[in-house]
Parts: C-alpha cells; structure tokens; sequence
C-alpha cells in the first residue's frame, strides 16, 4: 500500500514530466517558428521578421527555464520551488502572444 509521501513524490514526478514535455514542445515550436525557417514558407518576410524573431528567442528561453525548473520540482522538497515553477509556466501566456502574431 502507498503511503501519501510516496503518492505525492509520485504525482510531483508526473506533474514535471508533463512540464518537461511542453517544454519541448515550446522549444521545437521556436525552431520551425523563426525567421530563417520562415523564408521557406512565408513570401513577405520583412513583415513577419521581427515578431519571429522575438518569438524564436523567447521561445529557447522560456523552453530552457520550463525544463528546469521541472527537472528541479520534480526532485524539490520546497514550497519554493513550487512557486517558481508556476511563475515559469505563466510565461507561457506571454509566449502565446507572440506565436499568435508570428502565425497571422
């Protein structure tokens, strides 16, 4: 029978491989979404350039810091901890902003 430590350290480990997992996903959205990529598929890139730009840094930073601080909650005891990650995650609002203006 599972004591409630083992449950939690079990849940807290899903939780971070589920972070871990949008985080690549964030950074392999930042490597097809930037401008060198984009003038493969985009005809007027000079309207489009500084947004993919933008997006494509913001993307590799945020995708690093997503990873880990999950790698770190993931084996993290404190409150803290917790914390950070959620504010790294809500970066992830500011993100999609940017993917929405590189999309259009």
């Amino acid at each position: 029978m599972k004591t409630k430590a083992s449950m939690q350290s079990s849940s807290r480990q899903n939780i971070a491989s589920m972070f871990i997992a949008l985080g690549i996903v964030v950074f392999l959205s930042g490597l097809i979404i930037n401008p060198w990529v984009g003038k493969l598929y985009r005809s007027n890139m000079i309207n489009y350039h500084d947004v993919m730009l933008s997006y494509f840094i913001w993307a590799i930073v945020i995708s690093i810091l997503i990873v880990g601080t999950s790698l770190i909650f993931r084996s993290g005891r404190s409150k803290k901890i917790e914390n950070i990650t959620v504010l790294f995650m809500t970066c992830i609002i500011a993100l999609s902003d940017r993917l929405l203006l590189a999309k259009q």
